[in-house]
């Protein structure tokens, strides 16, 4: 009887050890076996790195609920939370991702709306908010405890909204650009003009009709009752004079600006590859410039929480009466924490005025709003060939390299169309001529002419020969200035093309020693402010150190943004001075 006793306590006692062990695995690992009385809400972040399923979910520092998935929903994080039935959320309410501590652990804090409105179980509403410049979306729909759903009803509309990626930002930018249009209006005019330099070989002519009155004339070559100071008997008389003449021989006038109008063709294009190159580096500096802005201001609503927070824990200590911190201790951290709200005033600014300038380079209306489709800056990933292959790559992709070539060429035409004026222009010319006037008398006679009344057709060869004392020489020395000219500006492109394009590579693998530079520096920094907010908590620090920290690591991730800024910029300006960004867009 004993043993059973004994048997059936230890049994009891593993049963009561098996439940407590249970619940605090439930516990400890956030699950849930049993359902819970509450609703869903749904918020899509821009980003949620280091939030995880399971996180909590606060409103003024009280849990009311729980993550319960993270998922990808059209390039934005979709986190799925399950709320409290006891909590009444408003249905302008605002979520927020945040960190516990200096570097806690990641959690969702909702902050109240203006609405008066509270989420009804079973219905919801989409809307869009924004708070501290950063866009949130809130989708709440409420969920009956036991199961019971209700689909999302009702969605406010918001302001259209684009998602652009840096190479579809490009290309739109090349295609609405007006100084990349005027330039390739440029290319069309120089088409026609080889449309004129080409017809200039066929027969070129004219045509000439009349129609007036002509005076009686009767009688013959001998004698007539009509003369020459009486008008009379007046009748219309109609007239056709056709000439045409086809060029035979010109000394190379017209070849020499059929070659010129063909390479000023090629130059034109030339220009236009230029400006598109303009627009595509400006168009990177915009974007990237976006992206820059972005992780600036995010980092400083990052440090304004840390400040924020560690003021709310020296406030907490003055009201116990705790001796760790003390009235000095509070005023630095609030006079810090307003100096970071003026740089997040400013840093909103910035971001404003990134998107508008996007938004204007794209060509897009005021009331779109325009965000990039990458969530972070990071440093372009593209492997960068050694200097020699990119000087080798810019001699032979640079535009302005190809407006050189092609000019030298062009200019030498027009020089040997010019010396062809020194020659005789050979031609064969036609010549017909047609005049009726029906109340003059048809005179026969060869010798004795008559313009109302006239039938002749006939061709001839001939040549032109221009004697004008030196005002060709003078066009010809013109055009042989013009062709230096343009050999100097070659041999100028041959010799800066290298230099712009090394001096670009230098600045490029510069910006990426700094960016692992400043990356140690921020990490550092990190290390700085951890230990920082340790000796405030344990009551061995000053509030000051700790704001120093702050600071610091404000500072050298900032720079470590720059440096990857500067990093892409540098890239683009390579990409620019080899002439790789049109090759890369076409």
């Amino acid at each position: 009887m004993k043993q059973a006793t004994v048997e059936l306590v230890v049994g009891v006692f593993v049963l009561v050890g098996l439940l407590a062990l249970g619940y605090l695995v439930i516990r400890l690992g956030r699950l849930e076996v049993v359902g819970r009385a509450g609703y869903r809400v749904y918020a899509d972040f821009a980003t949620v790195a280091g939030l995880k399923p399971g996180a909590a979910v606060e409103i003024a520092g009280v849990e009311v609920g729980r993550v319960e998935a993270i998922t990808l929903h059209e390039y934005a994080a979709r986190v799925r939370m399950f709320i409290r039935q006891d909590v009444k959320l408003q249905e302008d309410v605002i979520a927020s991702v945040r960190s516990k501590g200096l570097i806690g652990e990641k959690y969702v804090r909702l902050s109240p709306g203006g609405s008066e409105t509270p989420i009804r179980p079973g219905g919801g509403r989409a809307m869009v908010q924004r708070r501290r410049g950063r866009r949130v979306l809130v989708l709440l729909a409420g969920f009956l405890a036991a199961g019971g759903a209700g689909a999302a009803r009702g969605q406010a509309p918001g302001p259209p909204r684009v998602i652009i990626t840096l190479r579809d930002a490009v290309r739109r930018a090349v295609n609405v650009s007006p100084e990349v249009r005027e330039v390739r209006m440029q290319v069309e005019a120089a088409k026609a003009k080889k449309q004129q330099a080409d017809s200039a070989r066929l027969p070129q002519g004219e045509a000439i009709g009349l129609l007036g009155p002509s005076p009686q004339a009767r009688g013959d070559q001998v004698s007539s009752p009509d003369t020459k100071t009486r008008i009379s008997g007046l009748d219309a008389f109609e007239k056709i004079t056709i000439t045409l003449i086809q060029p035979l021989y010109t000394f190379g006038k017209i070849s020499g600006f059929r070659e010129a109008a063909e390479r000023n063709i090629l130059v034109q294009e030339a220009k236009v590859d230029e400006k598109v190159q303009d627009v595509i580096l400006r168009t990177k500096q915009i974007y990237y410039g976006l992206l820059l802005a972005k992780e600036v201001q995010n980092l400083i609503l990052e440090i304004q929480d840390q400040l924020d927070q560690q003021i709310t824990k020296t406030e907490g200590f003055l009201r116990r009466g705790s001796p760790e911190a003390d009235e000095v201790d509070l005023h630095k951290l609030r006079t810090f924490a307003a100096e970071v709200r003026r740089n997040r005033n400013e840093a909103e600014k910035g971001l404003e005025l990134a998107r508008a300038a996007l938004r204007a380079f794209l060509n897009l209306p005021e009331d779109v709003e325009v965000e990039p489709a990458e969530a972070r800056l990071l440093p372009d990933p593209r492997p960068v060939a050694d200097v020699k292959a990119q000087v080798d790559e810019a001699l032979r992709l640079r535009p302005e390299l190809t407006q050189a070539r092609q000019g030298l060429v062009a200019t030498r035409a027009l020089i040997e169309a010019e010396r062809s004026n020194f020659y005789p222009q050979f031609f064969i010319a036609a010549r017909g001529n047609y005049g009726n006037a029906p109340n003059r008398t048809v005179i026969d006679n060869p010798f004795v002419p008559d313009e109302f009344n006239t039938r002749e057709a006939g061709a001839v060869l001939g040549f032109k020969l221009n004697i004008d004392f030196g005002i060709t020489r003078g066009r010809v020395r013109e055009k042989e200035a013009d062709h230096l000219r343009v050999e100097q500006l070659k041999q100028f492109a041959e010799t800066g093309i290298p230099l712009q394009v090394r001096k670009a590579y230098l600045e490029l693998l510069e910006a990426r020693k700094n960016i692992q530079a400043s990356e140690d520096a921020y990490m550092n920094a990190r290390k700085w402010m951890v230990a920082a907010a340790a000796n405030v908590d344990f009551g061995i620090g000053e509030a000051k150190d700790l704001a120093d920290a702050v600071l610091a690591f404000a500072k050298m991730r900032a720079e470590n943004f720059r440096a990857i800024y500067n990093y892409n910029l540098a890239l683009a300006d390579l990409d620019h001075a080899t002439g790789r960004a049109v090759a890369e867009i076409r």
